[in-house]
């Protein structure tokens, strides 16, 4: 193995396969014309033409080409082992990767047992231990058990990945231990049993690679159960494990009122006039929309009194400017005749004015009217003196 090591460690790194297959081509195993090309490139380059001689005769020729063949041949041979060599070394660096990583694993679950192992032998030796309440339940172990984890931990430790041609003093003390306690063991159900065969039985062959399986039945060797077991159940455990998230997951949480929100189907929403009922039914004259229509209403009649009184006074002042502008003798006249008569004719009732006219025509019309009135009005008696005296 260490020549093997020493063969591929500190040598520059090959294209293998590239020359295994310009040598094929050379030698007429592949119908690569890439691989072709190359070949008779070099030929040309190197001199030895295919399709020129240099001197030579005929046979002299096939002799050489013959040879060329042969030595192509040989070379292929060999690249092909070298090939197969480096797979085989890095086949057995990987499983070695895989030992010590089983090795460690399984190191650290003996630890384990044998802890848990001596810790319940000190409990069944501690008198005070046994009228404590157990508040967890745990197996049952002896001292035959202590002593049969440090000999599968010794085991482990000291075993290596080299072979399983061992030398025979571990087979011996392996079918000494199992002679001794083979009465012991008879109905024990433990993991690992020590017995002759287990180390020829292990399912490895010399170079350490794994037999293929038989039909044979038998009982689980001690190198599988500590290595390759571990590994299974350490993987069906991590997969119990997700299995379990997932239904947790998928019944973790429900939902009551799901059903009563997106069940059923979605009412349509309540006309205006529907509201307004619903609303009177359960606050009366405070509702809403009877407190608002009443604020609209008194806003409505504030604002028809603030126009009526605007356009009142607007009558009386083109009343107050129509009497301004007529001529003052027609003023006393009517003033006198007024008081002769005795104010016996009633006054003039005004003519209502229309609220829709504007201000400036209502004047203009009143001011054509006075006008109209003082020409139209009674001419006063010329006063005639008699000059007879």
């Amino acid at each position: 193995k260490s020549n093997s090591k020493a063969e591929h460690k500190g040598k520059k790194k090959d294209n293998l396969g590239w020359k295994i297959i310009k040598l094929q081509a050379q030698v007429g195993e592949t119908n690569s014309r890439k691989a072709k090309k190359v070949v008779e490139a070099e030929k040309k380059k190197e001199g030895v033409s295919t399709t020129t001689t240099t001197g030579l005769d005929v046979s002299e020729e096939g002799i050489h080409a013959g040879t060329d063949l042969s030595e192509a041949a040989a070379k292929l041979l060999a690249l092909k082992e070298q090939k197969i060599s480096q797979k085989i070394y890095h086949a057995k660096k990987e499983i070695k990767k895989t030992f010590v990583k089983a090795r460690t694993f399984e190191t650290q679950r003996l630890i384990k047992r044998l802890k848990e192992a001596r810790k319940a032998v000190e409990e069944q030796d501690d008198p005070m231990e046994g009228t404590k309440p157990a508040s967890k339940k745990r197996q049952e172990y002896t001292k035959e058990d202590i002593a049969k984890f440090e000999y599968e931990l010794e085991l482990v430790k000291t075993k290596k990945a080299k072979t399983t041609q061992d030398d025979t003093s571990k087979r011996e003390d392996n079918s000494a231990m199992s002679g001794s306690d083979g009465d012991d063991e008879d109905g024990d159900n433990s993991d690992v049993q020590y017995d002759s065969d287990s180390e020829r039985d292990d399912g490895y062959d010399s170079d350490g690679l794994p037999l293929p399986k038989t039909g044979k039945s038998g009982k689980a060797s001690t190198a599988s159960s500590m290595f390759i077991g571990s590994l299974n159940e350490d993987h069906s455990q991590k997969k119990n494990k997700k299995e379990q998230s997932r239904k947790r997951d998928k019944n973790d949480w429900v939902d009551d009122k799901f059903d009563e929100i997106y069940g059923k189907a979605k009412k349509n929403r309540p006309g205006q006039r529907e509201r307004r009922m619903k609303a009177e039914r359960q606050f009366g004259q405070e509702a809403n929309h009877i407190k608002k229509a009443a604020e609209e209403a008194r806003q409505r009649e504030e604002k028809k009194a603030a126009r009526k009184a605007k356009q009142e006074r607007f009558t009386a002042r083109d009343a107050s400017a129509a009497n301004a502008q007529r001529p003052l003798s027609n003023r006393r006249a009517g003033a006198g005749q007024d008081s002769a008569r005795g104010q016996t004719n009633p006054p003039h009732a005004t003519t209502p004015v229309d609220p829709t006219l504007h201000p400036s025509w209502v004047a203009k019309q009143t001011e054509k009217a006075a006008i109209a009135a003082a020409l139209t009005a009674a001419k006063s008696s010329k006063i005639v003196f008699d000059d007879s005296d």
